[in-house]
């Protein structure tokens, strides 16, 4: 009898092992392409096999066009699609997890395809010869909700991986910085015979990628009661960052980095370490009160606490108004700032002067505008702005509206990156910037990213100060930020 009730029991084990993986891997990998955030944030708190299986008929319920019938007709378009995208787009990896793959889970099939199979001399609009890598540009005529657009993915390293980009030069194969200067001056270099000058524009294919990732309406009702509420204490207390990087148009895309203190939050133990889940609703308004931009984030933090969240604005000054909430415990917070967004001038500047505990490149399966990865490189900025002097102090910004030699295309740049004692203006660092430091090309604009040690410091509050001089207009611009450095 004790035999037959333990064999009960590691068969009742093993069944709910069983389920457990099933509901995961539906998460994971079946609808991990358009299950909303909420439903993700609602689906990981299901505990029981039953809530699970109910939760999965409720998401196809919500999402068939012909209900009270037998047939659920996107359930079905969309495990097509999956096995379509394994079909054809399998690389080292499964198709699903591929660009061409996820792009196709979401969309279907385009309209039409333009495809460059294997590497060799192409003459671009100009009337150059160019050599292009392996490339498909995607032309959907309407993406419900976002309009036409045109998606290109390269194979860069010419081994059969196709990656999304942004930006249209990445087809063009790069020999010296005087070949992408020169590409760069004329947008026909860049495009391929039965390509449009708007398909070269980035503003355009930056406001797709941020189409694409507009945020649903908003679900968390009891958060955004509470901007017009005054908390009397914060107990999730938390901390925010706001940088601006040149936009489409006169937009400026906005990262807002937020740092959460870990002792407000509830951190559960699970597979992955431990995590903590928080609720995070963001408004900016305009000197009217009107509101210019909303987002929300269901967040799944690990020990680092932080988080990051594009949005894009106009020019302007705004109040930002952040409130999070941890459904664990049901502690909340609450931040304002106010934001000023300058409008883009035809002469030198730069972005903001981001000082980072993390600076590094990016890697190939991250992509511009997720968290913390901003053109080609990942740069999580100091929220607070405090380092320890044994690890590197990460400097990055960006350059625009810089001048180019008529005769070789290539800017005449040069930069000075000094750190001084805060308050006795003592310069206590002249880090060197050499050439190579400022050859980063991307898209528009320079991108200047060097780490440095500050390892001979003492303890103490400094401020970083990076001048940048275009030679050729002799104009110059400068920008700081201030650094507390701790043992």
């Amino acid at each position: 009898m004790k035999a037959l009730l333990a064999s009960v029991l590691i068969l009742g084990i093993a069944i709910q092992k069983n389920d457990e993986d099933f509901f995961k891997r539906w998460l994971d990998q079946d609808v991990v392409y358009i299950i909303a955030k909420e439903e993700l944030a609602a689906a990981k708190r299901l505990k029981t096999p039953e809530e699970k299986d109910a939760f999965i008929q409720s998401f196809w319920e919500r999402r068939d066009p012909t209900p009270g019938t037998i047939a659920n007709e996107y359930r079905d378009e969309h495990y097509r699609r999956i096995a379509k995208a394994n079909e054809k787009y399998t690389e080292a990896t499964d198709g699903w997890r591929t660009d061409r793959g996820k792009v196709y889970i979401r969309f279907g099939e385009p309209d039409n395809v333009e495809r460059n199979d294997s590497a060799g001399s192409a003459t671009m609009r100009s009337g150059n010869n160019r050599i292009l890598v392996p490339f498909e540009t995607w032309d959907y005529r309407n993406i419900p909700g976002i309009g036409p657009a045109k998606l290109t993915f390269v194979d860069k390293t010419m081994t059969g991986h196709f990656e999304l980009t942004l930006n249209p030069s990445d087809k063009i194969a790069r020999f010296s910085n005087e070949d992408a200067a020169f590409m760069n001056s004329d947008p026909n270099n860049l495009l391929t015979m039965t390509e449009t000058p708007e398909s070269a524009d980035w503003s355009r294919r930056i406001s797709q990628y941020i189409a694409v990732q507009k945020p649903p309406e908003i679900k968390f009702r009891d958060l955004k009661a509470m901007v017009n509420v005054r908390l009397a204490f914060n107990v999730l207390p938390f901390n925010i960052r706001v940088d601006t990087l040149r936009g489409p148009g006169d937009k400026s895309i906005v990262p807002i980095t937020l740092q959460f203190d870990s002792n407000g939050l509830a951190f559960q133990e699970t597979p992955q370490g431990r995590r903590a889940s928080v609720n995070v609703y963001g408004v900016v308004t305009d000197l009217s009160g009107k509101a210019a931009y909303e987002f929300e984030d269901a967040v799944l933090l690990n020990d680092a606490t932080f988080f990051q969240r594009f949005i894009t604005l106009d020019p302007g000054r705004y109040k930002l108004t952040v409130i999070a909430r941890d459904p664990g415990n049901s502690n909340a917070g609450r931040v304002e700032q106010v934001v000023t967004i300058p409008r883009p001038q035809k002469k030198l500047s730069t972005s903001s002067l981001m000082l980072s505990d993390i600076l590094v490149p990016a890697a190939p399966s991250e992509t511009l505008l997720d968290n913390f990865v901003i053109s080609r490189y990942k740069v999580r900025p100091l929220v607070r702005p405090d380092v320890s002097r044994s690890a590197p102090l990460g400097v990055y910004l960006e350059i625009y509206d810089f001048s180019t030699d008529p005769v070789t295309h290539q800017p005449d740049i040069s930069a000075t990156l000094r750190i001084f004692r805060k308050g006795q203006g003592l310069e206590v660092i002249n880090v060197p910037v050499t050439v190579e430091d400022l050859s980063t090309h991307y898209i528009d604009r320079l991108l200047f990213a060097k780490s440095v040690r500050v390892t001979d410091l003492s303890s103490g509050e400094y401020l970083v100060r990076f001048s940048v001089t275009d030679k050729i207009r002799k104009e110059t611009v400068g920008i700081e930020a201030p650094v507390t450095i701790k043992d």
